[in-house]
C-alpha cells in the first residue's frame, strides 16, 4: 500500500529532525544537544518536535538505534567474500574501529545508552555488531579454523574479539585522543594478533 501524502510528509520531517540531531551531536557533543537547539536547526517550534519524539531521551535512543544499524553495515561492507577467513575476521574488526573513528560522538553516545537497551548488541547475526563477530566465529568453527573447548566456547571467543575491537575504539576516542603516537599501526598489530590467536588456537 502506498503511503499517503500526510504519512510521507511525517516521515520526511521526522528524518530531518534525526539528521539535525545527528549533526549537532557530531559538532557539539550529545551532552550539549537540546530539543530547543534541534528545533532551531530545523526551523520548528520545540512543541512541534514532540509530535515526532516524545522526549529528548527517545530521540537520542533513536539516534543510537540508527547508529548500531550503520555500525553493522560498515562491518559487513569491509568484509570481502573473496578474502581468506582470517582476513575477513580482521576486516570485520577494522570496520568496527573505523566506524568509531568516523563517528566518535555518536559511537560514545551509543555505548553510554546501551544499558537501557542491551538488545542493541545481542541478538541475530544480521541485526547487531556482536552478532556479526559471533557469526564469523561460528563460520570458523564449522570450517575447522577455530577450535572451541569447554572453557573456550564460541561465545567466549566472540567476546574476546569484541573486547579487543571495542577497547581499541574506545581508548582511541578517550584516553589516547589527540596524542601523536602512531596508534593506527599499533591498533593494526593488536587486532591482527588477536585474530591470529583465535584462528590458530588449538
Amino acid at each position: 500500500m502506498t503511503d499517503s501524502p500526510r504519512e510521507i510528509r511525517y516521515e520526511r520531517v521526522r528524518q530531518s529532525i534525526l539528521d539535525a540531531a545527528h549533526r549537532l551531536i557530531t559538532t557539539e557533543g550529545a551532552d550539549n544537544v537540546s530539543m530547543r537547539g534541534i528545533a532551531r536547526e530545523v526551523d520548528y517550534t520545540v512543541g512541534a518536535l514532540y509530535k515526532y519524539f516524545e522526549s529528548k531521551e527517545v530521540l537520542l535512543a533513536t539516534i543510537c538505534e540508527v547508529g548500531f544499524e550503520r555500525l553493522v553495515e560498515t562491518m559487513h561492507h569491509t568484509i570481502k567474500p573473496e578474502d581468506t577467513f582470517t582476513e575477513r575476521l580482521y576486516s570485520c574488526g577494522q570496520g568496527y574501529i573505523q566506524f568509531a573513528r568516523d563517528n566518535p560522538e555518536v559511537y560514545m553516545l551509543m555505548f553510554n545508552q546501551i544499558q537501557a537497551d542491551p538488545n542493541a548488541l545481542f541478538g541475530t547475526v544480521e541485526s547487531n555488531a556482536f552478532g556479526v563477530i559471533y557469526g564469523l566465529v561460528q563460520e570458523g568453527i564449522k570450517s575447522g579454523l577455530i577450535a572451541p573447548r569447554e572453557a573456550y566456547t564460541p561465545q567466549a571467543i566472540a567476546f574476546q574479539l569484541w573486547y579487543v575491537v571495542h577497547g581499541i575504539a574506545s581508548l582511541r576516542l578517550t584516553v589516547f585522543n589527540g596524542m601523536d603516537e602512531d596508534f593506527d599501526r599499533m591498533n593494526d598489530q593488536v587486532l591482527r594478533a588477536a585474530v591470529h590467536q583465535v584462528v590458530n588456537q588449538t
